[in-house]
């Protein structure tokens, strides 16, 4: 088996994103494909070392095009917003709030009641939501490494995978 025909079985795996009816590959599914691929355990590190590099750079990819989708949004929220804003202020200043046209209707409605709090150091204790504590597990990993004992709680270490 040469090298081409061997990168191009892991291409494939690769390429695999769903089944012949469209529905997307279980994660299970495409590690069991992976698995069975019979090679010495150096090739498949190789491959696995490729495919993790290709996946990261596909993760990068959907955040920096995610990231731009969102400004994209922002912007044409933004747009609707003053729109909406320029629409109702031109229809209070002319006193015509209701009307309608050919194919829209316009009205301007009040909204519900909400609050407008300027400073709660004024509201009753029994209106506050407290938060539950939260576990400094930095300042606590600390002091257990220095000899600190808390029942419930151990120090544990794992093992992780570094590809270079």
């Amino acid at each position: 088996m040469n090298l081409f025909n061997l990168a191009s079985k892991y291409q494939q795996v690769y390429a695999m994103e769903e089944d012949s009816e469209g529905n997307p590959i279980s994660i299970d599914v495409w590690m069991d494909t992976l698995e069975s691929i019979d090679d010495a355990i150096e090739d498949k590190a190789d491959a696995y070392a490729a495919l993790i590099k290709t996946f990261n750079a596909d993760v990068e990819a959907v955040d920096k095009e995610m990231e731009r989708l969102q400004g994209i949004k922002k912007s044409r929220k933004n747009k609707v917003d003053r729109m909406k804003a320029s629409l109702q202020e031109a229809m209070e200043k002319v006193e015509k709030t209701k009307f309608n046209t050919a194919i829209n209707k316009f009205n301007i409605q009040n909204n519900p009641k909400s609050l407008d709090i300027r400073t709660g150091e004024h509201v009753p204790d029994e209106f506050m939501k407290h938060e539950a504590p939260k576990i400094n597990r930095v300042a606590l990993l600390a002091a257990m490494k220095k000899g600190l004992e808390v029942e419930g709680v151990s120090v544990k270490q794992t093992r992780s995978l570094r590809i270079k």
